[in-house]
């Protein structure tokens, strides 16, 4: 009889359960859902949007319609911030009356609504939506506020504000491009002085080749981060909305000039203009940005001035991932690591066999940093390392050696350049290195025989 009543039991709890689900929670959620629709100003789609207009009360109008794509057609024609615009209709749709204030009122002065401050109308189809703005009440934490749709005056939140008075700057587009990063197939820089550089992407889609320089080896990352910050280049202000008036903006001709081919035969061209003293800006010009803007003017720091700025100089020139033990001797301490697995290596003991490394991002860290270092210059000859080199590393790939470095001492500080030798199957040579480039592998690999000793004495 025990399991009847253990059943009833359970019966009686399901319910109870239910019952309070369903009361306490699903009803609630749905009177907080009912609530929250009664608040809403305006029952609107903002994807179905197809016309808005901001008219303040002091300032210029603007308007914008959606044809193919959302344009700005005044104060200027022109492109539109997709994300700002966004933002002001979403919150248009979702805009909730905090409380209201006079349900008809006689008189709509004191409310700063007889001549609005702000007026917004958003067209969706065939329906109209129109938002009144006027002052801000005594407490100043919220706006009188009126719509088309009701006759009562009533309180919107203040931080509203901020998001629907929006001008031409706010809302035109303020990015000079619009290519795609990897339809880019070819990249030409021509400066002031006379000076060229011009690159072309292989059919490989990897492999960047300089114009007539065959012979030169470019760093694909170092084209791509070019093109990079370029693409994601904003205006910080906009000068003349005539594209076509360079010369007076010192675009004609231009500190510098750069022409990007792009997969369909198009063409990009981007032309700035020489920093003023003191500036922190520089007046630039895009072909797909119809103004005259002003742009932070570290950008022409991204820009090569010669092919050696793309030219590859990497100490690691091997793929890391690939990379399967790695042997170094630095301060007559020698060690040897060995990959485990992707991101977890062991340690080589006298006996020959690895234990895991608990700190092997140490290792890891040690290969990024050496895959961003790079020489300054080649030297002059490859000539072997003459005696004993103060610090050495080995990286196997396959079990081979597939690259040695071996190094001067560089000096205590500052940037002098050291020697270093480079051998292996893909980069043989005798190069220059700057002395806190050195300084900085070697203190990676103190890190890794510190923790290997600390790891040592802790088993």
């Amino acid at each position: 009889m025990k399991w009847r009543h253990s059943i009833i039991y359970l019966v009686l709890l399901l319910l109870v359960g239910g019952y309070f689900y369903y009361f306490e929670i699903v009803r609630k959620e749905q009177k907080a859902e009912t609530d929250r629709e009664a608040k809403r100003v305006f029952h609107l789609n903002p994807e179905k949007a197809d016309s808005v207009e901001i008219l303040p009360r002091e300032g210029k109008p603007v308007r914008l319609i959606k044809e193919d794509r959302w344009i700005l057609v005044e104060p200027v024609r022109t492109d539109v911030d997709a994300s700002a615009l966004d933002g002001l209709l979403g919150a248009f749709s979702r805009l909730q009356v905090e409380r209201e204030i006079v349900a008809a009122p006689e008189d709509l002065k004191p409310y700063g609504l007889e001549t609005p401050v702000l007026r917004i109308r958003v067209r969706e189809g065939g329906n109209r939506h129109e938002l009144l703005l006027g002052d801000r009440n005594p407490v100043g934490d919220a706006r009188y506020a009126r719509s088309e749709a009701k006759t009562s005056v009533f309180l919107v939140a203040e931080g509203n504000w901020a998001v629907f008075n929006k001008g031409l700057n706010d809302l035109r587009r303020r990015s000079l491009f619009t290519f795609a990063v990897d339809d880019v197939r070819g990249l030409r820089t021509e400066w002031e002085d006379g000076s060229v550089v011009q690159v072309h992407l292989l059919d490989d889609g990897k492999t960047w080749q300089a114009d007539g320089q065959g012979a030169v080896k470019i760093r694909p990352g170092k084209v791509e981060n070019v093109i990079q910050q370029l693409h994601w280049l904003r205006a910080i202000a906009f000068v003349d909305e005539d594209p076509s008036k360079l010369a007076p903006h010192g675009l004609d001709p231009p500190h510098v000039k750069v022409d990007l081919k792009l997969s369909g035969g198009e063409s990009v061209e981007f032309r700035l203009g020489r920093v003023e003293d003191g500036k922190k800006d520089v007046t630039a010009v895009s072909s797909q940005l119809h103004a005259v803007v002003k742009v932070n003017s570290g950008v022409l720091e991204d820009i090569p001035k010669t092919i050696s700025a793309l030219e590859e100089r990497s100490l690691f020139p091997l793929d890391r991932d690939d990379v399967e033990e790695v042997a170094w001797k630095l301060d007559n301490v020698e060690g040897q690591a060995v990959r485990l697995e992707p991101n977890k290596w062991g340690m080589k003991g006298k006996d020959g066999k690895p234990r895991e490394f608990k700190d092997s991002w140490r290792v890891n860290s040690l290969l990024w940093d050496l895959g961003d270092a790079e020489y300054r210059e080649k030297a002059d000859s490859g000539e072997p390392v003459a005696g004993e080199p103060h610090g050495r590393m080995d990286f196997f790939i396959g079990g081979k050696i597939a690259l040695t470095l071996a190094w001067d001492k560089p000096a205590p500080e500052g940037a002098a350049a050291v020697h270093l030798w480079m051998t292996g199957s893909r980069e043989a040579g005798r190069v220059r290195v700057a002395s806190d480039v050195i300084r900085k592998i070697e203190q990676n690999i103190r890190n890794v025989i510190e923790a290997t000793e600390k790891n040592q004495a802790g088993s």
